[in-house]
């Protein structure tokens, strides 16, 4: 019994990390850093950086920075800083094909950051589901600092927004604190809960009852199962990570025409940084 107990707590410790790796890796896709790569899959890295705040609407996109100068994108001009600046023939091309880009890219980064955060909430709750005897109202209340997470990823990163500002390194601690939570608050739920069904069966001497046999069938099976589907997703996330890290090349080339204008980012717009990797944690319970 005390083994299997162990096995349980390494698995939510385990789960934690596999549902920190997921939400942080669409997360930095998203924000700051476009990058994949991971254990199971490839270790190629796309390190493409967008270090500004986006915004989007009709008539124009606006890039702010708190360290740098705007700006901003419209259908015909360019303005660092509220300046209009004067382009050449090639310029222009530029102007219009980056902002042509840029739309079709910033919703591409909001569905692979929108997927992730559900994706590492489905882990929890698989969790929870496993464990077994949450009550809907206590199902909703262990996820709910995991679905402001999801919340607060959805406000800032969607078809018209991008705001790397929030969604700084500061996130991944938040991040990593609540999936921390969420691991001790689900110990402290069912960890009695499930000591005594054990105990009862064991003082009772019907260790082999139905009961039994089925705590011990969901939890040998909760790795499994959680590995199984959040690896089959997160390959899904790769493959249009790897799409995204594409566009943001060829993107990077049509940024590189902007950079002799005054003004204009060291580098671009688009520059090539550290990076982080897009990792999809493999995990076992065996040492």
């Amino acid at each position: 019994m005390i083994n299997l107990l162990e096995g349980i707590m390494k698995s939510l410790s385990l789960t934690a990390l596999l549902v920190a790796s997921t939400i942080t890796g669409s997360v930095l896709v998203s924000g700051e850093t476009l990058a994949h790569g991971s254990t199971s899959y490839s270790n190629e890295q796309c390190s493409y950086s967008v270090d500004y705040d986006i915004k989007i609407d009709d008539q124009k996109i606006v890039l702010t920075h708190p360290k740098k100068n705007s700006i901003t994108f419209l259908k015909e001009k360019l303005l660092i800083d509220g300046r209009s600046i004067e382009l050449t023939s090639e310029q222009q091309v530029a102007n219009k094909n980056l902002q042509a880009r840029t739309r079709l890219l910033v919703p591409k980064v909001a569905d692979i950051a929108i997927e992730g955060a559900e994706l590492g909430i489905k882990a929890a709750t698989l969790v929870i589901s496993a464990l077994g005897g949450a009550t809907p109202a206590e199902q909703k209340e262990m996820l709910e600092p995991l679905n402001k997470i999801s919340q607060k990823i959805r406000d800032n990163v969607n078809s018209k927004t991008l705001n790397n500002k929030t969604l700084s390194d500061s996130f991944d601690k938040e991040i990593e604190e609540e999936i921390e939570q969420f691991v001790a608050k689900a110990i402290r739920k069912f960890s009695g809960r499930m000591i005594g069904q054990l105990m009862g069966a064991i003082f009772s001497g019907d260790e082999e009852s139905e009961e039994m046999k089925d705590f011990e069938f969901r939890m040998e099976n909760l790795e499994h199962d959680i590995e199984t589907y959040v690896e089959a997703n997160a390959r899904e996330l790769e493959i249009k990570a790897e799409a995204l890290c594409g566009d943001l090349e060829q993107m990077a080339e049509i940024d590189l025409v902007l950079e002799s204008i005054d003004g204009y980012p060291e580098n671009g717009v688009i520059h090539k940084g550290k990076g982080h990797k897009f990792h999809i944690n493999r995990f076992s319970l065996s040492e």
